[in-house]
């Protein structure tokens, strides 16, 4: 990704403008940072994180932005853009919130025409309210799967879609044995028909109430 395409100065400035222009409308974190880590461009996105204005962060060194905690997470990242990889990982880094938050980042080298690599590209995402529910979902399975009480869900032909390692000890069998399995294999025929006959009926009485 080569941003200086020109090197006339009335075509280039006209050139940064356009793309200044164009980054300033993306929904998404865009910066430039050279060799030494210093930034080049940043969008009104990257301004609107840190709470810092263009005029603040261009020239400041990387981890005067993101603190030198995540600065040093980040900077093995971004060497290997800056030896021509395309790099893509998730870290948290600073919000002007004062709290971290998840992030989803891009760093694309900056090539000149001969492939030299004079900087880095960095398009970042926020991906916190994802991670914080993927990190909720996790935690609420684990304690699912873990807990000393059976738990099990069904589809509505009464398949197994999912057994905790404690409901399926209960019966006798390990928890990928019930999957796709019906709940009538833990039963003999006799007590089937009364958990349908009584069981069932008191729980569609029961949602009939609530609703």
């Amino acid at each position: 990704m080569n941003l200086a395409v020109t090197t006339n100065p009335t075509e280039l400035e006209k050139q940064k403008a356009q793309y200044q222009l164009v980054f300033d409308h993306s929904p998404i974190l865009i910066a430039h940072l050279d060799k030494d880590y210093h930034y080049r461009i940043v969008n009104k996105e990257y301004c609107l994180w840190t709470g810092k204005t263009r005029e603040q962060i261009i020239g400041m060194h990387l981890k005067d932005v993101l603190t030198e905690t995540s600065f040093n997470v980040v900077k093995p990242n971004i060497d290997r853009a800056l030896n021509g990889e395309e790099i893509n990982f998730e870290a948290k880094v600073p919000h002007l919130s004062g709290t971290f938050k998840w992030v989803n980042a891009t760093y694309v080298p900056d090539k000149d025409e001969h492939g030299n690599v004079n900087g880095v590209c960095a398009f970042i995402i926020d991906i916190n309210e994802q991670k914080l529910k993927e990190f909720e979902q996790a935690s609420l399975f684990n304690a699912i799967e873990n807990g000393i009480e059976g738990f099990s869900l069904h589809d509505k032909e009464g398949d197994f879609i999912f057994v905790n390692s404690s409901e399926a000890r209960i019966y006798g069998y390990e928890k990928e044995e019930l999957l796709g399995k019906n709940w009538k294999v833990l039963y003999n025929e006799e007590q089937a028909r009364i958990i349908e006959q009584e069981y069932f009926q008191f729980i569609n009485r029961l949602k009939s109430l609530i609703a």
